[in-house]
């Protein structure tokens, strides 16, 4: 069964603590092309500790023949002292058996600052009853916490030990941009560490990324040779306008143009939409690819948004997915409306599936204040990977969970900043810049 992830940043008022809605079990529906009927497709259930943080997720899907939900995955967390996770169990259900069986286990260890310095992830083989490494990544970090290198390893089975594979290592700024970054591969026939990519960046005074410069290296030659180059232009208000990338061309020696992505917004500073076209080498000219509409409601949270995929066969739009969000009076997210597959024959989407939140009130550790005019966060919802911080100041950021414990810090750069906020579970959790906290829903 597949999880729908959804991210929404709301903003409350009043320097003070108040209930916040706990997200406990997610339903998850679908609808016959045409059909206003729900019929039942899954659920996600959210098991919380003392704290508020969240300890178990329980995946069950509908059987039609039981009239009933049945248990599919199961992932327990744990957490250390200081509210980091440092294990992540995940189990299925055997129906034969009733009992839970092991899969998946991922453990972190942190650094007194709260930074992630290894990972690694294991499976569960049945057949020794014992779990065997897949991945593991090591982190370094300098004294202003910026990430200056990692090490990826994989477990070689005929020796029982874990294998480089490859690393990253990073350089920085006296402004903690990230002006450099070397990729190098482990070569485990010489036991030595060969170049293979290298990525430079240059910021403007108000220390956003504008250009971004990527490089392959070429063994043959022992060269470094252009591969991709990255423009970005920004508007008056600093938002990301424009992205611009070219490729190498090795035989010509030249850059040639490949894609462009436009970004628009409204007065409030929302993206109302995103726009990519591909450069045609055949014919020289620029060719629509996709667009994606963004509508909010009267709160300026995302109401509506909606994909658009281009058909050069009649020069035209088609649709191509939309997703629609539902809040209760509090702004909280309570509902959300996935459609895709657009059936031209009928001008409807085949697949509808739908998720309503089940909430719990709760008091909330942490004080939410008014937002303050040199700071926005968006989109809102993210439905991506990413969380976006627009920043007038440079300053700090911590992402919390609900319990107040600290997961996540870093340095924000006057401009765009972008979060990476793919490693967190489901749950309820909060951006705190300065002495303002945000809240963030993952589902």
């Amino acid at each position: 069964m597949k999880k729908l992830f959804t991210l929404t940043v709301l903003v409350l008022s009043g320097f003070f603590a108040k209930a916040i809605c706990r997200i406990d079990t997610v339903f998850s529906f679908e609808f016959a092309p045409g059909s206003t009927v729900k019929m039942n497709r899954g659920r996600i259930i959210n098991n919380y500790d003392a704290s508020n943080r969240m300890i178990q997720v329980i995946d069950q899907y509908w059987d039609n023949a039981t009239s009933s939900f049945i248990k599919d995955t199961k992932t327990n967390i744990i957490y250390d002292a200081g509210g980091n996770v440092i294990e992540e169990l995940s189990q299925r259900w055997d129906g034969s058996t009733s009992v839970w069986v092991n899969g998946y286990k991922r453990t972190t260890q942190y650094n007194a600052t709260g930074k992630d310095t290894m990972n690694m992830e294991e499976t569960w083989f049945p057949s020794t009853s014992s779990w065997r490494g897949t991945n593991k990544r090591t982190a370094t970090y300098d004294a202003s916490a910026n990430p200056t290198g990692m090490t990826n390893y994989t477990w070689d089975v005929a020796t029982s030990a874990w294998q480089h594979t490859y690393r990253q290592k990073n350089t920085f700024d006296a402004a903690n941009n990230r002006i450099s970054g070397l990729t190098e591969l482990w070569d485990v026939t010489t036991g030595i560490w060969n170049n293979f990519s290298k990525g430079t960046y240059t910021y403007d005074a108000s220390n956003r990324n504008i250009k971004t410069v990527n490089e392959r290296w070429n063994p043959t030659s022992s060269v470094w040779q252009n591969s991709t180059l990255i423009y970005y232009t920004y508007n008056a208000a600093g938002k990301l306008e424009e992205f611009f990338s070219s490729q190498w061309n090795i035989s010509l020696a030249t850059w040639e143009s490949d894609v462009k992505q436009f970004h628009k917004y409204n007065a409030a500073g929302n993206v109302v939409k995103d726009s990519t076209v591909n450069y045609d080498l055949f014919f020289g000219s620029w060719e629509n690819t996709e667009q994606t509409g963004y509508s909010y409601n009267a709160a300026n949270l995302l109401a509506e948004k909606k994909n658009e995929e281009w058909h050069s066969s009649t020069s035209s739009w088609r649709n191509y997915g939309m997703d629609t969000y539902e809040y209760n009076g509090s702004n909280e997210l309570i509902a959300t409306d996935q459609y895709s597959n657009w059936n031209t024959a009928i001008s409807m989407y085949d697949n509808h599936y739908r998720s309503e939140n089940k909430c719990t009130d709760i008091p909330s550790s942490i004080k939410e204040l008014v937002a303050q005019n040199d700071l926005k966060i968006y989109p809102n919802p993210v439905t991506s990977n990413q969380l976006f911080i627009d920043s007038k100041t440079e300053q700090t950021f911590n992402l919390l969970n609900l319990g107040g414990q600290f997961l996540q810090s870093g340095n924000l750069k006057k401009g765009t900043n972008t979060i990476n906020v793919s490693g967190l579970s489901s749950g309820l959790y909060f951006i705190k810049v300065g002495i303002e906290a945000r809240r963030v829903i993952i589902q």
